[in-house]
């Protein structure tokens, strides 16, 4: 059976062509419809799709009893679908005018983008809900409240660097920078931060009936977030203060030929660690609300940065989102024969991903994020080939987010009468 196989109606003649085919012109008036074949274990289930050029559109069902429309990369879609869980895709090109193609996408796009939104109040709501929920239990004698922190999960909680170790000079090396550049910017921000967590309070009134997203943004709803942010920024600070290392579990680095740097790439990291070094200066004076985060995943990538150009060997955090979607090996087994065949492709993939290395000019946001796709793809796939553990799947381009729980000052300056009233007021409405 073919790794990848999709049909295309023209007319009345079935033609059977591989899905990696070349796409229709997204100008074209057409657009293809997909179905995506029933195979075994977690694709034992058949699928359809809307294709308009490089974007599908689908439903999902969610665990929580919804489904849930999706948009992903098309060939991100077809890998996921076609290659990884070896199902045939077959495509009906539905042939429109310009106008209907233009008014189905945007339609399309539009209910994305909207449902994207409403599900986002949603979580911001849940999440406030939990944390007062949690606020009060503690109050009452429970568990102490906390919150999942975007990026806190890279380095060892705790664990002083060691002098000398190459996870602290890269660092210490920008700790001084930031120094030099802000003075004592970082010991304000440690205490502003520490003051505005003991400040926090919940933002706004009780959520309407009504949660449309003009009615009720996001930014007035959800005071955990701005909680999480916090304790972001103070994870970054203290990071930064001990030299922290990277935690075992989020770094990919296996010796194979395939990882092994040349000196022109090297080159090239060394200009991506500086130019990276350099934006992370700024941010750390940044008056963005993620800040926090955004610099502890900047610092995460400098220190595989220089871990990489250290070893001649490349480094990349593990990409993967904490709820991809995993094939046990008792999935993969009936078709491990395929596995070398997606190996390859993801070999040429991180082949394509490190010309840009040698390239003139220093590697931008995107490439990198290419190039720590690729590794990531190729080392999943590498490992389940070799060694037979469980594989991840997610489609589009991967950004590191391994998150921590943390736990939240208590809301000192709430009442116990006012936190019941607000907690009440949400859970009448989430």
């Amino acid at each position: 059976m073919r790794l990848v196989v999709a049909a295309l109606l023209v007319g009345a003649a079935l033609l059977r062509i591989p899905a990696h085919a070349a796409e229709p012109d997204p100008a074209a008036a057409s657009f293809d419809y997909l179905h995506v074949e029933a195979n075994e274990g977690s694709a034992s289930g058949g699928h359809v799709a809307i294709r308009f050029g490089g974007e599908t559109y689908h439903f999902q069902y969610h665990p929580e009893g919804v489904l849930r429309l999706h948009r992903d990369d098309s060939a991100g879609f077809l890998h996921a679908y076609g290659g990884l869980q070896n199902r045939d895709v077959h495509v009906q090109q539905i042939r429109v005018t310009p106008e209907t193609r233009a008014l189905l996408r945007r339609h399309f796009n539009d209910r994305f983008l909207l449902e994207e939104r409403q599900f986002a109040i949603l979580a911001a709501l849940r999440a406030d809900r939990d944390l007062l929920a949690a606020q009060a239990a503690a109050r009452a004698g429970g568990a102490e409240a906390a919150v999942d922190v975007p990026s806190a999960g890279f380095f060892a909680d705790g664990v002083p660097g060691r002098p000398g170790a190459g996870d602290v000079e890269p660092l210490a090396a920008l700790r001084a920078r930031i120094a030099a550049r802000h003075g004592e910017l970082l010991a304000r921000r440690e205490a502003a931060t520490r003051a505005a967590l003991v400040e926090l309070l919940p933002v706004g009134a009780a959520p309407p009936a009504d949660l449309a997203p003009h009615r009720y943004p996001v930014s007035e709803a959800s005071f955990a977030q701005r909680a999480a942010e916090l304790l972001a920024a103070d994870a970054a600070l203290d990071v930064l203060r001990r030299g922290a290392p990277l935690r075992t579990d989020v770094v990919r680095v296996v010796a194979l030929p395939e990882t092994d740097l040349t000196r022109e790439e090297l080159d090239a990291l060394r200009r991506r660690a500086a130019a990276l070094e350099t934006r992370l200066v700024a941010l750390a004076a940044s008056s963005r609300p993620d800040w926090g985060s955004a610099l502890l995943l900047g610092m995460a990538r400098l220190v595989t940065l220089a871990r990489s150009i250290d070893s001649g060997r490349l480094v990349v955090l593990d990409a993967y989102p904490e709820d991809a979607t995993t094939l046990s090996p008792e999935d993969v087994r009936p078709h491990a024969r395929h596995l070398p065949a997606l190996l390859d492709d993801a070999r040429a993939d991180l082949t394509a991903a490190r010309r840009a290395l040698a390239a003139d000019g220093a590697l931008g946001e995107a490439q990198y994020t290419a190039l720590e796709t690729a590794a990531n793809r190729f080392l999943e796939l590498q490992q389940a080939t070799a060694r037979g553990t469980p594989l991840r799947i997610a489609a589009g381009p991967l950004l590191p987010a391994r998150s921590s729980r943390r736990p939240v000052p208590s809301l000192g300056a709430l009442g116990d009468a006012e936190l019941h009233a607000r907690l009440a007021a949400l859970q009448a409405h989430v």
